[in-house]
């Protein structure tokens, strides 16, 4: 038997949108995800924070009708996610990253089009995902610096077509999670210790 806890919830409100979601907290209790604004949609969202009881926006590239998304939070408050250059439909998106002060930074390192942010560690290290090539729609793990420097394109475990691999999420140490994608199509567990290597994490089972 396990002692039951009392959950408090919290409805979060955007100013008059009709959809928000929360993607990441950090150990402050401070929340980014992205919410619809009054009278938008999907395709008009833009990114939040939320901190000492106020639900603030990002910004987009192009404002009003630019789209952005906060995905990762540290404890610095620095947030990755993506945003597009114009507008959702019009326009590619890519790895975004706003510091501390909530500056918008919109990072276009690879030749793809299509790259995104996941999380933020507290030494400025930022995992996510991106497209090599400007056509197709491969995917795969990326890892980058808070400047927006590409470090690392993680393969897949012999996967082709579209599918590639996946960096979702890291610790402070660099440890990197996600998934690639075998030969016979299906999504592997993987890990990376060095930021480099990805390991499929079945293979480490006795």
């Amino acid at each position: 038997h396990y002692p039951l806890r009392r959950q408090r919830q919290m409805c979060i409100r955007d100013s008059g949108g009709s959809n928000a979601a929360a993607h990441a907290i950090n150990s402050s209790g401070v929340i980014t995800g992205y919410a619809y604004p009054t009278g938008g949609n999907l395709l008009q969202s833009q990114a939040f924070i939320y901190q000492n009881g106020a639900m603030t926006s990002l910004g987009t590239v192009s404002s009003p009708t630019g789209y952005s998304r906060g995905h990762g939070i540290n404890d610095a408050g620095e947030i990755v996610g993506r945003a597009s250059a114009i507008n959702f439909g019009g326009s590619e998106k890519h790895l975004t990253y706003w510091d501390a002060s909530g500056n918008l930074n919109f990072y276009n390192s690879t030749s793809g089009n299509y790259s995104t942010g996941q999380q933020i560690n507290n030494h400025g290290t930022i995992v996510g995902n991106g497209r090599e090539a400007a056509t197709g729609n491969t995917q795969f793990g990326m890892v980058w610096d808070v400047n927006g420097s590409l470090l690392n394109v993680f393969d897949s475990f012999g996967g082709t077509g579209n599918l590639g691999s996946r960096a979702w999420s890291l610790n402070d140490a660099g440890v990197i999670v996600g998934y690639g994608v075998d030969a016979s199509s299906a999504k592997r567990a993987s890990v990376s210790y060095d930021g480099v290597n990805m390991i499929d994490i079945n293979t480490l089972v006795d």
